[in-house]
């Protein structure tokens, strides 16, 4: 079991490096912390009253030792291939596992809820954690952190982190603020949600923040967006923010698709998946859609290198 654990993670990365053509001089992190919804949730959502879970099969069926670990796909998410490809760590865990190990928390863990946005009424009802609350948990992942390496060295991995924050699509589907507002008006009221976590994190020493995008953006959200990432890092000292084009990741993702031995684009894998289970194909590497709504881990592959070949780079 131990070597299966450890030699999995180590081929995928091995992988992962050879697909960036070359361009091995990544910047470098001290640690990871990981912001979001299902995209980048590592089972947290295993930990809360919410039926937005993802911790029976098929979910994870290829997985290290096949285990559904609250991971919505069948194996690893970008929150594991990212901090794998900047030699991290393998695995980024969840941080509300009551049983994570002390030595977990130097290299970072995550904090992202699925179903979860920035939105405060985005799925409360589903009991998702929003990207507020999310926060508060950090923050108690700091006063953890100091207690295992001292205030200094605590305070000097959160500011050499990399912090990865994936949210905004659940709210543009799923808020009934934005019923309320007008789709303009929503957005602009999620991006007040973008500014608020920003300086929220930076004034809890954080520096280094990856800021995505939404995949599917018709009302110009993700230029406004780039616009406030602009003059935030102008008037806060010392940060880099960097915008993750998921819009342009994925569509460009479904054109090489074929060429990475994807053939199916539109039918999932496991259309079933959510709410309940179902019956996953035999052949989910052929796939990009794992159920109706997340990729596959091969899909995921093919995003993760977009994002590495082009937003990693300018934290350089």
């Amino acid at each position: 079991m131990g070597k299966t654990l450890i030699m999995f993670p180590l081929i995928f990365v091995v992988s992962l490096l050879m697909m960036i053509n070359g361009t091995l001089a990544l910047p470098s992190f001290k640690s990871i912390l990981i912001f979001g919804d299902s995209f980048l949730d590592t089972g947290n959502n295993n930990y809360i009253p919410t039926i937005a879970r993802a911790n029976f099969p098929p979910y994870g069926q290829d997985f290290p030792n096949h285990v559904a670990t609250g991971r919505f796909s069948n194996g690893l998410l970008m929150s594991d291939m990212l901090a794998s490809a900047l030699g991290i760590k393998d695995l980024v865990p969840p941080f509300l596992n009551p049983n994570l190990p002390d030595a977990e928390l130097t290299k970072g863990v995550c904090f992202a809820s699925a179903a979860s946005g920035y939105d405060n009424l985005t799925m409360a009802l589903a009991g998702a954690i929003p990207v507020s609350k999310q926060l508060e948990y950090f923050e108690k992942y700091l006063e953890k952190l100091k207690v295992v390496v001292g205030e200094d060295e605590a305070n000097g991995i959160v500011n050499g982190s990399l912090t990865v924050i994936f949210s905004g699509s659940n709210d543009m589907i799923l808020s009934p603020r934005r019923l309320q507002l007008g789709p303009e008006a929503f957005g602009d009221f999620i991006l007040d949600r973008v500014q608020d976590f920003i300086k929220a994190a930076y004034a809890k020493g954080i520096r280094n923040i990856l800021v995505a995008g939404i995949p599917m953006d018709t009302m110009g959200y993700n230029q406004k967006l780039v616009n406030l990432l602009s003059r935030l890092q102008a008037s806060l000292p010392g940060t880099k923010l960097v915008y993750a084009d998921l819009q342009y990741a994925f569509s460009s993702s479904y054109l090489t698709a074929h060429a990475n031995g994807i053939t199916e684009l539109q039918v999932p894998c496991c259309p079933l998946c959510i709410p309940a289970g179902g019956i996953a194909c035999p052949n989910p590497d052929n796939f990009f859609r794992w159920d109706v709504i997340h990729p596959t881990q091969a899909a995921y592959k093919i995003i993760i290198k977009y994002l590495i070949d082009n937003s990693i780079p300018k934290f350089a």
